[in-house]
């Protein structure tokens, strides 16, 4: 398994098999947070403001032709950086392809899949398919430069883990020791405290 995966498979407790119930609650949530909007709005007949990121997904439906505006970019991007999450994550969908890739694109291997024989997306075929990669990885750039983004992310979550801790005062180190990942915390405190300080040293 990726390594990324790895991690976002045990911090988010998906190690288990899911229902088809399950897939559905799954998917009908990241369709939520990346079309919703648009999709509604233009459902309405009501104007899709300028500068909203997503697309509306009107053409792809049976009523796309009556009522489409706008034709669909024939790419879906999805982009996560959760506090579950170690990296940046940049994903492309184009025909059978998806395409992720982590952080500002060098530290670890990106992953394609073939969706039209891996619905399951089990095997990266990365390696087999370098061309492929750069193809959508330049797409992908062209859309949002995500190096520079990763890199607003990471200055962000310090500076705003910082002023929490800052806000705590003196309470910070009990704060700290117990969230919700207090188990792991109290394996190692000084480690762990000293990870903390050397990762706002960077700021």
């Amino acid at each position: 398994m990726h390594p990324v995966d790895y991690y976002s498979t045990v911090t988010k407790n998906c190690s288990g098999n899911f229902s088809e119930q399950e897939i559905r609650n799954i998917r009908a949530s990241y369709y939520a947070m990346c079309a919703e909007t648009d999709s509604m709005l233009e459902f309405a007949g009501i104007p899709i403001p300028p500068g909203l990121s997503g697309h509306s997904l009107v053409p792809l439906t049976s009523q796309g032709n009556k009522q489409s505006t706008e034709s669909h970019p024939g790419w879906i991007l999805s982009e996560y950086h959760g506090c579950n999450a170690n990296a940046s994550t940049y994903m492309l969908r184009m025909d059978k392809w998806k395409y992720i890739t982590y952080s500002d694109g060098l530290g670890v291997p990106p992953q394609l899949f073939d969706l039209s024989l891996d619905k399951a997306e089990l095997t990266n075929v990365a390696s087999r398919y370098p061309d492929v990669c750069l193809h959508l990885d330049k797409l992908l750039r062209s859309v949002v430069d995500y190096p520079n983004v990763t890199e607003a992310v990471r200055q962000y979550n310090r500076q705003q883990f910082l002023q929490w801790k800052q806000s705590l005062g003196n309470n910070y180190t009990q704060v700290i020791a117990n969230l919700r990942w207090h188990m792991d915390w109290q394996r190692n405190v000084q480690n762990n405290e000293k990870a903390v300080e050397d990762w706002l040293d960077r700021l």
